[in-house]
């Protein structure tokens, strides 16, 4: 992508966010990373716009499963990604939710298909490489503003994700 299309993305995407059930919002958060990541893995790709393209069509629920069941889901979904740089608490999460951990942790992994971990830490580093895209901050400032413990964590994070560290994934787009 070029950079008028990020800005797009990036304008457009809070608005586009809003319309979007859990599923379809992190499928498409997997493909943001995937295409952040400059993969080039054409089956995951397509696999992952093919499961958004499902999630938005006119069967998107199972048979049996009624639109309101998880509805606490997607409540989930939309707090992780108002706040991306917070570090949520399985407890907060299921306070937020109305049930128990275990059933929320359980919950969200087998509908999602991630962990909440996995999806917290995938919504911040996605945000984090379109940050590292557009900023001229430094690499310390980027880590508390995302928050990192500091800027060593944040390397090792982004670069086991990424495979190339923060400052070298940088200098690819200046």
């Amino acid at each position: 992508f070029g950079r008028r299309t990020w800005a797009l993305i990036h304008q457009r995407g809070a608005e586009i966010e809003s319309m979007c059930s859990a599923r379809v919002r992190i499928a498409a958060e997997r493909l943001a990373f995937e295409l952040a990541a400059s993969s080039h893995e054409e089956l995951v790709l397509a696999s992952l716009a093919a499961e958004i393209m499902n999630n938005l069509g006119p069967n998107r629920f199972p048979k049996g499963c009624h639109p309101d069941r998880g509805r606490w889901i997607d409540q989930v979904v939309e707090a992780i990604s108002d706040e991306p740089f917070r570090r949520w608490s399985l407890d907060e999460i299921s306070k937020l939710a109305g049930h128990h951990p275990v059933h929320v942790a359980q919950s969200f992994r087998a509908r999602a298909g991630i962990s909440l971990g996995a999806f917290q830490r995938l919504r911040r580093l996605t945000r984090l490489s379109l940050a590292l895209r557009q900023s001229k901050g430094t690499l310390a400032n980027l880590a508390a503003e995302y928050g990192y413990c500091d800027q060593s964590h944040m390397t090792s994070e982004f670069r086991a994700a990424f495979g190339i560290s923060p400052g070298r994934y940088r200098r690819t787009f200046h």
